[in-house]
C-alpha cells in the first residue's frame, strides 16, 4: 500500500529550488538550479538546443559520477522537483519565444519539441518511464516517448 501511495504522490511533492544561472540565447538556452532534499544537495541543468531539452541532474559535488545516485530515499521529492523545474523552464522559454517573436524574429527555436534524459542503473528505468509518462500527461504537445540503449548500457529517453 505504501508503494502505491508513493507512486501516486510521485511528481506532486516538489521542494523549493534556487536558480543558479539562467541564459536565454538565440542558439542555446540553459537553466541551472540547485535544491536540497533531506540534507542531500542536488543540481540540475536543463539545456535547450534546436528544440531539444536535455535534463541532467546529480548530487552536488559528484558530477563526475552523475549516475549512481540511487537509494537516497529521495526519489519522490527529486523527481517532483525536476518536473517542476522542467515546467518552469518551459514556461520561461514560451515567454521568451513570444517576446522574441513580437520583436520581429520569425523563427520559433525556443519551443521545445523533445525532452531527453538518461539512466544507467536498472533500478531507475521504471522510475524514468513513470517520469516520461507524467511529462506527457502534463504537456499535451508531447505524445509519446522512446528509449534506446547505447554501447555503455546507458538507457536514453526521448519524449516527443
Amino acid at each position: 500500500m505504501i508503494r502505491i501511495r508513493k507512486l501516486n504522490e510521485l511528481f506532486d511533492s516538489p521542494v523549493s529550488y534556487k536558480v543558479i544561472s539562467k541564459e536565454m540565447g538565440l542558439d542555446t538556452s540553459t537553466f541551472i538550479t540547485g535544491f536540497k532534499v533531506r540534507g542531500v544537495e542536488y543540481e540540475a541543468v536543463l539545456t535547450v538546443y534546436e528544440g531539444k531539452m536535455e535534463i541532467v541532474f546529480w548530487i552536488e559535488d559528484t558530477y563526475t559520477n552523475a549516475y549512481g545516485i540511487s537509494n537516497t530515499g529521495n526519489a519522490v521529492f527529486v523527481f517532483s522537483t525536476i518536473r517542476q523545474i522542467v515546467k518552469d523552464f518551459d514556461d520561461m522559454l514560451q515567454q521568451y519565444n513570444t517576446e522574441m517573436y513580437d520583436t520581429g524574429l520569425t523563427r520559433k527555436q525556443f519551443l521545445v519539441d523533445t525532452i531527453t534524459f538518461s539512466a544507467k542503473e536498472e533500478s531507475r528505468i521504471k522510475l524514468y518511464n513513470t517520469f516520461a509518462q507524467k511529462i506527457i500527461k502534463e504537456f499535451p504537445r508531447f505524445k509519446t516517448y522512446r528509449t534506446y540503449t547505447d554501447s555503455d548500457d546507458n538507457v536514453h529517453f526521448e519524449i516527443y
